[in-house]
C-alpha cells in the first residue's frame, strides 16, 4: 500500500456515516486505528518538508499567508517531496483489516469502495480435484 492509498482510505472511512453491518463495522473500526496512528508518522513528514522548504520569519517559524499556506522558497522541490513521500510504500498498512465483500455496507459509493478495496477479503480459490 502506497502513502496515498492510505490517506484515500482513511478520508473513505471517515465519509462512512450510515448504519453498516457489524463485521464491516469492525474492519472499519480497526483499519481507522492503523491509518489514524499512519497519519500521525506522515504528519510529522510532511511537516518537515514544509520546514525544509518554507520561508521563515525573522523569529525563524514559517511564513504563513493569509489563507493559511506556508509561502514556499523552492515550490518543485516541496512537490518533488511530496511526491516521493505519497509513493513510498507503507509496509505495516500492507493488510489493513479485512472483510468479506458481502459485508460491506450495500449503498457504499464506488469513489469510497476503490479507496477500501485494501479492506476486501478475497476468497480463496476452491481446491482442484486431481
Amino acid at each position: 500500500m502506497k502513502t496515498y492509498e492510505a490517506i484515500a482510505a482513511l478520508e473513505a472511512l471517515n465519509k462512512i456515516t450510515a448504519s453498516v453491518p457489524l463485521k464491516f463495522a469492525y474492519a472499519a473500526a480497526r483499519s481507522k486505528r492503523k491509518l489514524g496512528e499512519f497519519m500521525q508518522a506522515y504528519e510529522v513528514s510532511r511537516q518537515a518538508l514544509l520546514k525544509l522548504h518554507g520561508a521563515k520569519k525573522e523569529d525563524g517559524e514559517l511564513d504563513i499567508d493569509a489563507s493559511g499556506n506556508v509561502k514556499l522558497i523552492d515550490g518543485p522541490a516541496f512537490a518533488k517531496g511530496m511526491t516521493e513521500l505519497h509513493e513510498q510504500d507503507v509496509a505495516d498498512l500492507k493488510l489493513l483489516h479485512q472483510v468479506a465483500l458481502a459485508d460491506f455496507p450495500a449503498d457504499i459509493d464506488v469513489g469510497v469502495m476503490e479507496a477500501l478495496l485494501p479492506m476486501v477479503l478475497e476468497p480463496k480459490p476452491p481446491a482442484e480435484n486431481k
